[in-house]
């Protein structure tokens, strides 16, 4: 996640967001859908994206963020998301977006 800064779209965004926090640059990106993420209080909207066919490089966290990195299987992820362990709801929904569109065997 991270703000857009002025000039930026939402997919330039994602594409900084993914090198910075996760090291990563991804060859497809996929738009899973547009959320309000506190609709009646707030007016922050997020966007969520599929990034796929990835090269993973240096990260470029910034000084404050503590940011660990895992990458798992979609399956364990999927898991985890029928378990409850992952409780961030713009996880959750970008998961169940992808989900919704994808046959898992």
């Amino acid at each position: 996640a991270g703000t857009i800064e002025d000039g930026e779209s939402p997919r330039q965004t994602a594409e900084r967001e993914l090198l910075e926090e996760a090291g990563a640059i991804a060859k497809r990106w996929t738009e899973l859908g547009e959320i309000f993420t506190s609709p009646g209080v707030f007016r922050e909207r997020m966007f969520l994206f599929l990034a796929e066919d990835l090269t993973l490089t240096n990260t470029e966290h910034e000084t404050e963020e503590v940011i660990s990195v895992h990458w798992k299987p979609v399956d364990e992820v999927l898991a985890w998301t029928d378990g409850g362990e992952i409780k961030d709801a713009k996880t959750l929904i970008a998961i169940n977006y992808w989900r919704s569109n994808h046959q898992i065997e």
